[in-house]
């Protein structure tokens, strides 16, 4: 179950990334990296799981392996993972809702709150 979760979610991830980039990659070879990476993460070998456990970040495993081992996802892991976090996005949220739920209106009803989200 975990690993076709694994496996779809890899799947529409790299077709999402490969359409908003307006990467041309081979789209059979990129299939063929996504199943041997998701193999080699389901079934990692002893030596592959110690330099996994001793990575400090997943951008230093993609650059000492994911460059060579899988050239094309590795393209796709570069956009993903330098994407900064923010919490402004949270931020906005509870802004939000401090607006709508304050003192004067802690009675509304759950449902009501939602609506107004």
């Amino acid at each position: 179950m975990f690993e076709d979760d694994l496996y779809d979610n890899s799947r529409s991830l790299v077709k999402f990334i490969v359409q908003r980039k307006k990467i041309n990659p081979d789209r059979h070879h990129v299939l063929v990296e996504i199943a041997a990476f998701v193999d080699a993460m389901k079934n990692p070998s002893t030596k592959a799981r110690s330099f996994i456990e001793e990575c400090v970040t997943l951008m230093t495993y993609w650059h000492q392996v994911g460059s060579t081992k899988f050239p094309a996802l590795y393209v796709i892991a570069q956009t993903v993972f330098s994407v900064p976090t923010s919490q402004a996005a949270a931020e906005r949220v509870w802004s939000i809702y401090e607006f709508i739920l304050t003192k004067r209106r802690n009675r509304l009803n759950p449902d009501k709150v939602s609506m107004l989200f």
